[in-house]
């Protein structure tokens, strides 16, 4: 009963209801590379029959979350390089529901070409704004070290330490005493090869409290060489009140 009265009030206002295993969802598509005309498809229902499979088009951004695309489709997204029902998927990944981003990684696996997903809910509120939340996708176990003033001298005080183990995640907190804003904080991460440490990379990240980022590290699968993919989302413009003019 209380479906079919949450039903008739959305036909009241307007809005439509999604079909059985479909969903609606706040949605952002990320990728590290250039994708052809920055936009890919998606199926809006499944096939049926004597009927052609109706197509929608969604934009794929880069470092920077612009705005959300108001998602309504199958809980499973599969996305495709052209409106073509006879074409492969890209990718195929199931989303979160409320907000939720997708981000394709290009890689080289047995000697072809392919793209790997991943799905995160990005509706809550970690990271906080000026946090970093680290995604390790590697396939070993990674630690993170970030000095908040230059140069780096590994094992200072005062330097944030964290450690993320294979397929797991963790949040990289904003170090406490920087000089600034967007001064630059060194870092450096390793892998862990058996009981050792290996540097794999050295970097800059800077101090942004407008900013929230989330950190992918993934390897490429053709020279076991790992990247760092950061894709950041700005604070909201907290409204500016008037005080004794017009609106």
């Amino acid at each position: 009963m209380k479906a079919q009265l949450l039903t008739l009030l959305l036909i009241i206002l307007g809005l439509s209801v999604p079909c059985v295993g479909q969903m609606r969802t706040k949605l952002y598509i990320q990728s590290p590379v250039r994708i052809t005309d920055s936009k890919l498809y998606y199926k809006v229902s499944p096939k049926k029959k004597g009927k052609e499979v109706e197509f929608a088009s969604i934009e794929v951004g880069r470092a920077s979350m612009g705005d959300a695309y108001l998602y309504q489709g199958p809980k499973v997204l599969e996305l495709y390089r052209e409106a073509n029902e006879e074409s492969k998927p890209l990718a195929r990944v199931k989303l979160f529901e409320g907000e939720c981003m997708v981000v394709l990684f290009p890689v080289v696996y047995e000697g072809k070409k392919r793209m790997i997903s991943q799905a995160i809910n990005v509706g809550g509120s970690s990271p906080s704004f000026g946090e970093r939340l680290l995604f390790n996708l590697t396939g070993e176990d990674v630690g993170v070290e970030v000095s908040p003033t230059l140069p780096l001298q590994r094992g200072a005080k005062g330097n944030v330490r964290v450690k993320c183990a294979a397929g797991g995640s963790v949040l990289v907190p904003r170090p406490t005493n920087t000089p600034g804003d967007w001064a630059p904080m060194p870092l450096v991460i390793g892998v862990k090869k058996g009981k050792r440490w290996e540097e794999f990379s050295q970097g800059r990240w800077f101090d942004t409290p407008d900013l929230r980022h989330f950190v992918f590290l993934y390897k490429d699968g053709r020279r076991n060489r790992a990247h760092v993919f950061t894709v950041s989302q700005q604070k909201p413009m907290e409204r500016q009140e008037m005080v004794g003019g017009n609106p």
